[in-house]
C-alpha cells in the first residue's frame, strides 16, 4: 500500500526535468537516506526508510510514490512536506 503519493502537473522540457530530479536525489539522499536508480522515464527508490518507491514523469505530469518501512512511517508528515516543497519548487521553474 502507498504510503505517500504526490503527483504535479509540468511544462518543463524532459532534459531539465531530468537533471532537476538528478539534484533532488542527491538531496533526499543526504536527508533522509533514500537512494535513487534512474531509468529511462522513471527512478527506482529504496533506503532505510522506503520499502520500495518511484518518480515518473510524462511529458506533462510529474508522479512521486512511496511505501515507507516502519521507520519512513514515523518520519512520513516530514518526508512528505520536503517532497511536495521540492516538487512545487521543479514545476514553479516550468
Amino acid at each position: 500500500m502507498t504510503d505517500i503519493k504526490i503527483s504535479r502537473k509540468h511544462q518543463i522540457d524532459e532534459n531539465e526535468l531530468r537533471s532537476q530530479l538528478e539534484k533532488l536525489a542527491d538531496q533526499i539522499a543526504t536527508q533522509f537516506g533514500i537512494r535513487s536508480d534512474f531509468g529511462n522515464k522513471e527512478v527506482t527508490l529504496s533506503g532505510s526508510a522506503v520499502k520500495k518507491g518511484s518518480v515518473s514523469w510524462t511529458a506533462d505530469t510529474l508522479s512521486i510514490e512511496l511505501t515507507l518501512k516502519m521507520v519512513g512511517k514515523v518520519f512520513k508528515k516530514q518526508i512528505k512536506q520536503e517532497l511536495e516543497q521540492k516538487m512545487n519548487e521543479i514545476v514553479a521553474r516550468s
